[in-house]
């Protein structure tokens, strides 16, 4: 009987059945780099790269923000500051943000929030040094940032 594959003298598959494999072995690397580019294009994919991007500009931003808030920035040195990922609390926290332009009338799903906050070591009026924990919400809607809120703890 005679097989439907065709088959070399030696019993190996003939070279239009190895031809078929590489087409296909070639067709799914090129399925799976489409898939690929396409997640990280349209978003679906590289959220890590987002909260990082998301987070250092928001530190930075909340340290500039803290600092211009000073009567002696330049003296000043920021410490211990830590920046999270929070939740958008407009019950609130975050209520008067939201009441104002850029954040008013805009969907909540749509905020993400980071909250930085750490300790300030700054001169005052009287050329001492105080020690003045801070507070700062970065808000961002569509991943860019669009406003930031700053609270200094002055007892």
């Amino acid at each position: 009987m005679m097989s439907r594959h065709r088959q070399g003298h030696d019993g190996r598959p003939g070279k239009n059945a190895r031809r078929w494999w590489w087409i296909a072995a070639v067709g799914c690397a090129l399925i799976v780099g489409v898939i690929a580019v396409t997640t990280t294009v349209f978003g679906l994919g590289g959220s890590d790269d987002r909260d990082e991007s998301e987070r250092e500009k928001a530190q930075k931003r909340c340290e500039t923000e803290t600092l211009n808030r000073l009567i002696s920035p330049s003296t000043a040195q920021l410490t211990k500051v830590q920046t999270e990922l929070s939740q958008l609390d407009a019950g609130s926290r975050d209520l008067f943000s939201l009441l104002d332009e850029p954040l008013k009338g805009v969907d909540h799903s749509r905020i993400r929030v980071w909250n930085v906050s750490g300790v300030v070591d700054a001169k005052n009026d009287f050329g001492g040094t105080i020690k003045t924990p801070f507070t700062c919400r970065a808000y961002f809607v569509d991943s860019g940032l669009a406003h930031t809120l700053v609270l200094l703890d002055n007892h």
